[in-house]
């Protein structure tokens, strides 16, 4: 019964976006795509929507999840250019020609998909749990146990946000499978939270560009997010079968498709963009961090429920 209520919501959707009410066509105008005059919505060279001027973030996740449900081959047209020409990709979508490529969104999600299924394949399943399990006086196991109880156990003097955390700390050590199975079920909603945290660090680091909005930073990070997937994709595939070490190998790709991205995108200098990235790259990691630790908070919440 659920499918068929997930169906009968996709289907909904898709009714919704062909219901779209379409924007009065100028005279003259001409395909953002091809440059064709336009003598309707669409245009009958390449196919491409009549979009004018549009540079709504609300336009932007209607494109991508009209895209997901309208689901064609523009995605292995894209992955190329996303690893080859990322900045022209980029620029390309922001000027119009959106007919030949995939919507950014689109591609991200389905990164994140791929990058979650992954990494559940490649992991380890955790020994099973024995509760009853009491380690000898003195072992290694009960000295271990020990501290864990001592550092967790409430104390009297502990505020109640101590209190809070020690008990459902020590609820996520009696049973780790459940507070990864809990964490992984907020990963998503972490990974989507990356984009608009992406766009406002850009929007600061480029704040003296006039010339670029909150929209083509968004666009921006939806590229280069999904590469960044897609490089943490593969390098799981292959530490699982070859070990850390070429997996490592993988991570160099990151910073030097940032930079190929950056330049060619915000068409800054050489020094500009190494200069970008360093303050990207720190501040970036003060967000990823903070988002981590509120995944880890959420997670621990309902280890309590």
């Amino acid at each position: 019964m659920s499918d068929e209520v997930e169906m009968a919501t996709i289907g909904s959707l898709g009714g919704l976006f062909q219901r779209t009410k379409h924007h009065a066509i100028p005279a003259g105008a001409k395909c953002d795509n091809c440059a064709t005059e336009l003598h309707g919505q669409w245009c009958y060279l390449c196919g491409q929507e009549y979009s004018g001027a549009r540079r709504s973030i609300a336009h932007l996740l209607y494109e991508a999840f009209e895209g997901m449900f309208h689901a064609d081959g523009r995605l292995w047209k894209t992955l190329p250019r996303l690893f080859l020409k990322p900045g022209q990709l980029t620029r390309d979508y922001i000027e119009g020609k959106k007919a030949p490529q995939a919507p950014p969104f689109s591609i991200y999600l389905v990164v994140v998909v791929l990058f979650v299924f992954v990494g559940t394949l490649a992991e380890k399943p955790l020994p099973p749990i024995n509760h009853t399990y009491v380690p000898a006086a003195g072992s290694a196991d009960a000295i271990r146990q020990a501290k864990m109880i001592k550092l967790y156990t409430p104390k009297a003097g502990d505020s109640e946000a101590q209190k809070w955390f020690d008990a459902r700390a020590m609820a996520a050590l009696a049973d780790p499978e459940r507070f990864r199975l809990t964490a992984e079920s907020w990963e998503h909603r972490a990974a989507i939270l990356m984009l608009p945290i992406a766009a406002l660090l850009l929007s600061a680091i480029f704040v003296f560009q006039r010339r670029f909005y909150v929209y083509d930073h968004l666009v921006f990070s939806m590229h280069s997010l999904a590469f960044v997937g897609l490089v943490l994709t593969a390098s799981t595939i292959v530490y699982a079968l070859f070990g850390g070490a070429w997996a490592a190998l993988l991570w160099l790709l990151l910073p030097v498709h940032l930079f190929v991205h950056m330049r060619g995108f915000y068409g800054s200098s050489t020094f500009g963009t190494l200069a970008r990235m360093a303050l990207l790259f720190v501040t970036s990691a003060i967000a990823f961090s903070l988002l981590l630790f509120a995944l880890v908070v959420v997670s621990l919440y309902f280890m309590g429920s």
